[in-house]
């Protein structure tokens, strides 16, 4: 099952032209976040700085036509997946390296 699932998000990341960064240190992954807010977009649920590394969070940045899914945890940090373009132009922007598919 697990080699279904792995071709099926491959699959829907190339149909959708995503891309994801993962594993964003503590510091970047707030900054982000409060760098997308500050720009306009929207996010739900509420969105608290990020301060020990035990949190856990997971949420939607919106603006627009355009979803940005954020998680954070303690085993995997910080992850953002989207549309390629504005996952490429972050990482770019955050020294941090996007690619087209999750680990």
């Amino acid at each position: 099952m697990s080699g279904l699932r792995k071709k099926y998000i491959a699959y829907k990341y190339k149909r959708d032209d995503l891309n994801i960064i993962e594993a964003i240190p503590i510091d970047r992954f707030n900054a982000i976040i409060q760098k997308c807010i500050s720009e306009g977009w929207e996010i739900r649920p509420e969105y608290y700085e990020i301060e020990r590394l035990e949190q856990a969070w997971a949420g939607k940045l919106r603006k627009g036509h355009s979803t940005l899914h954020c998680s954070w945890s303690s085993e995997t940090y910080g992850a953002i997946n989207g549309p390629r373009p504005i996952i490429q132009s972050l990482g770019n922007e955050h020294d941090l390296q996007s690619s087209s598919l999750p680990s």
